[in-house]
């Protein structure tokens, strides 16, 4: 995973290809169900994104939980 404040880039466990999400401005970003920040995210975390409808590449939504398993 490479995480910056305008991008994250994950790698997706049924394909194993990378794909990359922008950070907006309007992007919720939760870890342990406290709002954060991209910064805080760290290489290794397990991330659910939920991406915007009308251009899905862009994230509106991700999530980091430590009870997430992958």
């Amino acid at each position: 995973m490479y995480i910056s404040q305008s991008s994250i880039t994950i790698t997706n466990d049924e394909n194993s290809l990378n794909q990359t999400f922008l950070i907006t401005s309007k992007t919720l970003i939760s870890i342990n169900g406290v709002k954060s920040n991209a910064s805080q995210i760290k290489s290794g975390n397990i991330v659910l994104i939920q991406v915007n409808k009308a251009d899905p590449t862009k994230a509106n939504v991700i999530l980091v939980n430590s009870h997430f398993s992958g």
